[in-house]
């Protein structure tokens, strides 16, 4: 089964136009590393090099999938960014050391509650 960001970039490539082989060699893995991901036969998400060139590649802001695949919390990232859009560089910087620390579902909760969202 895929994982959610495997399914989340499989969803956003396709939006964008990229066939699986044209976008595995934009970002520099292989079509079989990348369908095999996609797909869940392989559910260990890619390096932060690779993640860091799959948004690249799909013009997302950078940090964005690199914060959610090692949190754990992709839909809470994903609102931070949406509600704080005036505010990107400072959400950019928070969420770069937020993936530092696995931080729990509560936690994120706590910290939009905070930013009154």
């Amino acid at each position: 089964m895929p994982t959610k960001l495997s399914a989340d970039i499989r969803r956003k490539r396709e939006e964008k136009g990229f066939g699986l082989r044209e976008f595995a060699r934009e970002i520099g893995i292989s079509p079989s590393y990348l369908s095999m991901w996609e797909s869940g036969e392989i559910t260990q998400d890619p390096s932060e090099q690779v993640i860091s060139a799959m948004e690249r590649a799909l013009g997302m802001n950078r940090g964005f999938l690199l914060a959610s695949a090692t949190t754990g919390g992709a839909t809470m990232i994903k609102e931070v960014f949406e509600k704080n859009s005036e505010n990107a560089d400072m959400v950019r910087t928070f969420l770069d050391e937020a993936r530092k620390k696995e931080m729990s579902r509560k936690t994120w909760e706590k910290i939009l509650a905070i930013l009154g969202k």
